[in-house]
Order: C-alpha cells, then sequence, then structure tokens
C-alpha cells in the first residue's frame, strides 16, 4: 500500500511537472509571438515616420521651387526676355535663370536635399525636374504672349 501511495505521488508530482512545463513552453511561446509582434508594429512606424519624412521634404523642395520660379520671374525673367528680344543680351543669360533657380532652392532646402540623398541618388536632377515643372507650371498659368524662361 505505502509503495502504491509513494508510486501515485511520483506520478502525480511528474504529471504537475509535466504540465508546469506544457505551460512555461506555451508562455515562452506567447512572448515570443508578442515580442516578433511588437518588433513587426515598430518598423511599421518607422516606416511610416520614414515615409512621412520623405513627403514633407519633397513637398518643401516643391513649395520652394515654386516660390523662387514665380520670383525670377516676376524680378528678372521678364526683364531679360525683353533685352533678348531687343538685342541687348544673348538668350543664354535667360538659360542661366535655371541655374540661378536650382542654387536658391537648394540653399533654402539644404536640409531637405540631404535627406532625400539617403533615399533618391540623384537629388539635384530631382530638383531641376521640380523647377522644370514649376516653370513649365507657370507657363500655363500666364498669358502665351508673355512666355517664361
Amino acid at each position: 500500500m505505502e509503495q502504491i501511495q509513494e508510486t501515485i505521488t511520483n506520478l502525480g508530482i511528474t504529471i504537475v511537472i509535466g504540465i508546469i512545463s506544457l505551460i512555461g513552453a506555451y508562455a515562452v511561446k506567447f512572448i515570443t509571438q508578442l515580442t516578433a509582434k511588437a518588433k513587426e508594429q515598430t518598423t511599421l512606424i518607422k516606416n511610416d515616420n520614414m515615409t512621412f519624412l520623405i513627403r514633407e521634404a519633397m513637398e518643401r523642395i516643391n513649395q520652394v521651387s515654386k516660390t523662387v520660379v514665380t520670383s525670377i520671374e516676376q524680378t528678372t525673367a521678364k526683364e531679360l526676355r525683353e533685352m533678348v528680344k531687343d538685342g541687348e543680351i544673348e538668350k543664354e543669360e535667360i538659360e542661366k535663370l535655371g541655374q540661378k533657380a536650382f542654387d536658391e532652392v537648394v540653399k533654402v532646402c539644404n536640409n531637405e536635399k540631404q535627406y532625400l540623398s539617403k533615399w533618391i541618388t540623384n537629388v539635384d536632377g530631382y530638383i531641376q525636374n521640380v523647377i522644370e515643372q514649376k516653370v513649365f507650371e507657370l507657363k500655363q498659368e500666364t498669358k502665351p504672349e508673355q512666355g517664361l524662361m
């Protein structure tokens, strides 16, 4: 009888230890899954933040380019076109305005340019394209006889 009680006690202890081990294994699995989910969420948040910052930098370059192109058109380009028309200067002077616009945009948006260089291999080309787009848009908004750069 004593031997049966001892066997039953040992069997009970073995079963309890097995159940505790099983619960521990499920707890470890659950914690591992939670950790993986947390890492995934953190990655998504980081990606969302990066996407937001990239969009903000691109929008800032877009806005500054529009301001610079409009400003050059209002202050310089019209006069230079008239001077070219009158033969006082060469057409290349007007073409230099594109470089002036680029330099001004880069001066104002230097931080954005540096940030975007992590994801865009030719940020200068991107900025030049944005400036050209703004020139085109301004041309569309103005009368045909006024022309631009």
